[in-house]
């Protein structure tokens, strides 16, 4: 079985989801085929302040704001990506 490549790809299409992601100052760029898999391949060093999550999709954006502890359960737990992913699709716009 082929392991997935996570992480930018060398050509950013139309099709691909961008996750941004905004913690203070620093901002962390993620892009996937899905939503869920742009989330999982966000890697910031350290999380410790209120962070801003915004969904890119053929010219349409969604942003959310979370606090500490959801970000932290979004960027590690599988099932709560795959939820929150499926949040920010419907609030596309």
């Amino acid at each position: 079985m082929e392991k997935r490549k996570r992480g930018r790809p060398k050509e950013v299409g139309m099709d691909m989801y961008s996750v941004t992601l905004s913690l203070g100052d620093r901002t962390y760029k993620a892009y996937g085929t899905t939503a869920h898999e742009a989330l999982l391949s966000l890697k910031p060093e350290k999380i410790s302040s209120k962070a801003v999550f915004t969904l890119e999709y053929n010219g349409k954006t969604a942003a959310f704001s979370k606090n500490v502890f959801m970000t932290r359960r979004i960027l590690t737990n599988n099932m709560s990506a795959l939820v929150f992913g499926r949040n920010l699709m419907m609030r596309l716009k």
